[in-house]
This record gives C-alpha cells, structure tokens and sequence, in this order.
C-alpha cells in the first residue's frame, strides 16, 4: 500500500523492538536510490534497507543479496564515515510525517560520542535519506540546489527541516472538521474517504476509506449532527487500531497490497502475518520482482527495436537501389537502338527520336549527351545497363540475408512478449550479447553441461518440453532423440517443443496439446485457430552457421489447433 504514517508508525514501532542497541557493522549502497546498514542485535544480525525508489520506497528488513558497484557511491561513503560501529538508540516516526528517524549513538574523529540521525523520508518520487548531526545537515542521497522554489534545500551545514507542509491538517486539529461543517451545512454530498484523504495528513487513500468506513458503521452516514465526532474519531484510528497484518490477494490468487490490519474496506483474500515487517516484505519481493522483469524487459525490448529499425533502413535502401535499377532493360534497349542507327545520328545532337523494332516499331525519344559521339553514348547505355544488372544480383543476396536477419529479429521480440520470468529475460539478454546486440564487458565462456532452464509438461504418460527463447530451443534440439516429435507453428514464430517418444508415435490426444501449447507459446498466442507443424527431430536440421533458433525442416504434417498453456499438465 501507499506508505502512509499510519502504517510507516507501525513499522517504526517494530524496527526499534528488534534493533534498539543494534550495532552497525557495514554499510552498502548497492544502486542510487537503496541504502542497506548491515546490523547486529543480540546474537542475531539484520539488514536494515532504506529504499527511495519511487515506487517501492520503504524501511524494511531484507535478506536479499545484491551486488555492489565496484565504486562506492558518495553518499555512501559518507554513511561509513559517520555511522559505522554507532549504535541504535531509537526508531521513531516523526510526528505524522512519512518520516522516519533512526537515532544513532556516534563517535566523532576524536572518538567522542555524537549524537547522529538519519532520517528516511517515504514520499514517493520525492523520498530521500538525510545524515544530520544537532539537526545540522551532514549530507543526502538527493541533495536538491538552493534556487528550485518549493524543494527545501539540503546541502551540508543547513539545519534540517521537515517537507514543507501540504494543504492538509493533522489528526488532531480542528480545521478540517470545521471544513467539513461548512460542506454538508450549505447541502453538499461528501465523500467521506475522499475528504479525509484530501483532508488530513499522514493517510493514503486506502487508510482514508477505511476510517469512512469504520465510521459510519458507528456514526451513520455524515451530517452536521455526527460531523464533530470525527477528530477524535481519526486520532483515535492512529492511536488504538489494531496491529494484526494481512497480506491481501486478488481473485487470481496474486499479491496486491498489504495492511496494517485487515481493512473491511479493502476487498481481496486475506492472508495473516505475524508482522508488519512481515508482510511488507512479502508484499515488496513481488513488487519488487514486477518490477526487475519489467524494466529488464523494457530494456531488451529497446534493445532489440534499435536493431530492428536499423534493418528497417537498410531494407529501405535495398527498395530503393532495386528501384532505380528496374529500368535496366530500358537503358539495354536504348543502346541497341544507337547502335543500329549509327549512321543516322549526328554528333552534338541533344537527343533522337527512333523506331523501337521491341515495341511494334513506336518512336522513342532517346537522350544523348552532345560532348561526345553517338557511339560513345550507346556505350554509356550498355555501361548503365549493366551496372543496374549487376547491382540487381547483388540485391538479390542481400535481401535474402537481410529477409533472415529481419526474421530473427522478430522471433526475439515473440521471446520476450512470451518471457514468463526473470530467467528467461536473464537467457535472452545473454542471447543478444552473444550475437552482439548488447556488449558484454567480459566474455563469459559457457559451461559445458550448464543447465537449462525450459518448461516440461507430462501428459498421458509423455513428457512434452518447450523451449521459451532461442538458447532453450537450440538446448532442446541438440537433446532431442531422433525419434522425438517436434512442433513448430507455422509461418510464425513459436517456442520449438518436443514430444518424447522412443518410436515416433504418440495418441493424437496427446499430438493435439502439445500442438495447443506450441500455438500458445507463438507470436499468434491469441489467435482463435493456429496451423502448427510437427515432424520427426531427424528431419529437423540446423544450417552451418545460423542464428541461434533457426532450423530447416522437411517431412511436416499439420494440425490445427486452439492455442492453450495447458496448465494443469505442468510440471512444477
């Protein structure tokens, strides 16, 4: 959920139970926007990370290793100077600010103590991590100029004040109810949850409709007569709602949100958790992980577009040359035509018009260049001619490997769109560098017998395997037996899936959702009827030389099948 103050102060109140007295032993910076203090609490040793991505900026406990930068960042660097071997005294939530303060018990240069703060400002796009010392700035991780109007400058030696205050009250006061007051007196309807959130501090949108919810479960719906329940009524949300956390789930069983407590409000399947560290962990690994195949994603997508619109215009090229060139046999006739009528042209002439004996002898109008004889110049047509010939067979082999690259080209985009997770972007992207559409700083030789991750599917006693991606598909090809049935949609790009068979013969059952599942896996997964070749894997052959994936194949029958994943006959 939004990490309001509501649910940020149980958080708080959770990191100080467990590292209060907490020593800090090492301090990481494993991108620019996550900072991770590596801490140990009696007997036992915790990673505290502070995330200032603006859609999963938090305070949370992590287990998850990520690689550092071979370069710390500044920021870091400051952190170590400042924080390592300090002390824990005190995890707060500042006010009703979505702001959290760890105070550190420090040592200065001369070893004398210091009291430290940093302070974990969640807000969105607009989080950031700030090192004071007697509210006196050290450093940021986002340190904004002085002269950007409504951002609060954080540079070192300022003292540190809290984000200037929105258009909103805090729980306690009495504006807003007065607000409120006003509305439903001159007869306009309210949206309770709507108002609070717009209203008060320190609350998402989520939090807002429930405490509408709670409250008009005991107040009724809001009038003038109920209004002036409703300060105490939020003050009292922020101080005694329980603290039971849920994880919530969608119809498809899929992570949404997590919740302080279970909203009444918040529909979805609930799941209990112990903590609310708990079940902000669990709820920011998906996040978290949605994220990564995303942007990883994304990044292979514009990987391989450049590439594409690159032979987009080289194909625009070829267009055009086989375009200018077309007039060939023009350029033939018209010297034919000079030379047979020599005697007939006289020089310095700017063109002739002559019979064309290939035309039911109809004039033609032939250009001539008047600096030189007419024999010279049927030369000069014969010489056009035959240039455009020879560019046009050479035209000929470039677009035939140009259609091939072009081809390849499209069968990674299928790959991606198909892509079901991180391993199988991870095998894509390592595709891309090993034809060199991404630059790999080392090259990596590959493990023999390194596994391969594909999909395995057991029906009717036959295990069926489906390569996701070109690496899988050539894994599989070079696995298969001779007798393996392989399955391919055709004229589409589509995963290469085998049915293992020792003698080539399988039910059609079988044959018909292996074919379902081929479809499926193909750049027309949504079509309504798909043609999907198969074939023994003994006319399956890889020509020297091509792209990973590519195959020619012979001996082919089809079947028509609706694309299907099939999933209950999945292996898991």
């Amino acid at each position: 959920m939004p990490q309001d103050a509501f649910t940020l102060s149980r958080v708080a109140t959770e990191l100080n139970a467990l590292l209060k007295s907490a020593k800090v032993n090492k301090i990481n910076q494993p991108d620019k926007d996550e900072v991770v203090l590596h801490l140990y609490n009696a007997g036992k040793n915790y990673k505290l990370l502070i995330s200032t991505n603006a859609n999963t900026a938090r305070v949370d406990l992590t287990n998850t290793e990520k690689p550092n930068p071979l370069t710390a960042f500044g920021f870091c660097m400051l952190l170590r100077k400042h924080l390592l071997t300090a002390e824990i005294i005190k995890v707060e939530l500042v006010g009703y600010e979505r702001i959290i303060k760890i105070t550190f018990d420090a040592k200065n240069d001369f070893f004398e103590r210091r009291e430290r703060a940093l302070y974990a400002e969640i807000m969105g796009k607009y989080s950031n991590i700030v090192l004071t010392e007697d509210e006196k700035i050290l450093g940021s991780l986002k340190a904004f100029n002085l002269d950007i109007g409504s951002l609060r400058p954080l540079c070192a030696g300022l003292k540190y004040t809290l984000p200037i205050k929105q258009d909103k009250f805090y729980p306690h006061e009495k504006d807003y109810e007065n607000q409120l007051l006003t509305l439903l007196n001159d007869g306009i309807a309210v949206n309770l949850g709507a108002f609070i959130f717009e209203k008060v501090i320190g609350v998402s949108k989520q939090t807002a409709n429930e405490i509408a919810h709670l409250f008009t479960l005991k107040y009724g719906e809001i009038s003038t007569k109920n209004a002036i329940n409703l300060t105490d009524f939020v003050v009292d949300f922020f101080v005694n709602a329980p603290s039971n956390p849920v994880i919530k789930k969608n119809e498809n069983g899929k992570v949404k949100d997590f919740l302080v407590f279970d909203y009444q409000s918040f529909l979805g399947e609930s799941v209990k958790k112990d903590s609310v560290l708990n079940a902000q962990s669990e709820y920011y690994a998906v996040v978290d992980k949605n994220r990564i195949f995303d942007e990883k994603k994304h990044k292979l997508i514009l990987v391989v577009k450049k590439s594409s619109d690159k032979l987009s215009k080289r194909q625009a090229i070829i267009i055009n040359k086989k375009k200018d060139a077309s007039d060939l046999e023009s350029d033939k006739i018209k010297g034919e035509l000079l030379i047979s009528n020599l005697y007939r042209i006289k020089s310095g002439e700017e063109f002739v018009v002559l019979e064309n004996y290939y035309d039911e002898m109809k004039p033609i109008r032939i250009a001539l260049d008047k600096t030189i004889s007419p024999n010279k110049n049927a030369e000069n047509y014969y010489k056009r001619y035959n240039k455009k010939k020879r560019t046009l067979e050479v035209l000929v082999s470039q677009e035939e490997e140009l259609k091939g690259e072009i081809d390849y080209i499209k069968s990674l985009f299928s790959e991606i769109e198909t892509a079901k997770d991180i391993f199988d972007l991870v095998e894509i992207e390592n595709e891309l560098k090993e034809i060199g559409l991404i630059k790999s700083a080392k090259k990596t030789s590959k493990k023999k017998n390194e596994k391969v991750q594909y999909t395995t599917y057991r029906i009717s006693g036959f295990n069926i395997k489906v390569g996701k991606n070109n690496i899988q598909n050539d894994a599989l090809l070079k696995l298969a037996e001779g007798n393996f049935i392989w399955l391919h949609a055709k004229s589409f790009h589509s995963s290469h899936v085998f049915i293992e068979s020792k003698d080539g013969v399988v039910p059609d059952s079988v044959l018909v959702k292996a074919g379902e599942v081929c479809a499926y896996y193909s750049e027309v997964k949504n079509g309504e009827k798909i043609e999907v070749d198969y074939t023994l894997k003994k006319f399956v052959k890889k020509p020297s030389g091509a792209k990973p994936g590519f195959v020619n194949y012979t001996n082919q029958k089809s079947i028509v099948v609706v694309p299907s994943k099939n999933e209950e006959f999945l292996l898991k």
